[in-house]
């Protein structure tokens, strides 16, 4: 009889320590947000399943989003830029290797004290998402 009680009480106290963490966590990865990223406005946070947390928000009305890690360390960060943003290198791909690009995003990303540039464009009736460093090479192919 007294193997019944404990068993409750202990998937209890398991269930109270787990939510605990996750509270915890949750509070770190705030804290951390709030403390790089003070002036931030129009909030949102996603909780993702494998750990990660994404805030996306806005600074001087720019849209920036900043992942974190498990532990609340920073892992990315994405800022929208605007076509005079993106390395030379980067603009002369595009124009060499599609015809009358119109581009639909830019983002320059900032990850692991490494930089590239996602671009989102459509070219003839098809979309395209490449990524580009700095010096214009591409680090991912196309859709």
């Amino acid at each position: 009889m007294k193997k019944a009680i404990y068993i409750p009480a202990l998937v209890a106290a398991m269930l109270v320590s787990m939510s605990v963490f996750a509270i915890g966590t949750s509070n770190t990865k705030n804290k951390t947000f709030r403390h790089s990223f003070h002036h931030a406005k129009n909030v949102h946070r996603f909780d993702k399943a494998d750990g990660f947390t994404e805030y996306d928000f806005l600074v001087k009305g720019q849209y920036i989003s900043a992942t974190y890690d498990n532990a609340g360390g920073l892992v990315e960060t994405d800022f929208n830029i605007a076509y005079k943003e993106l390395p030379a290198k980067a603009k002369e791909f595009i124009s060499n290797e599609f015809s009358n690009p119109v581009i639909t995003d830019i983002t320059r990303v900032e990850y692991k004290q490494n930089v590239c540039y996602k671009v989102r464009l459509e070219s003839n009736g098809k979309e395209y998402s490449i990524a580009t460093t700095s010096a214009g090479e591409i680090v991912m192919g196309f859709e």
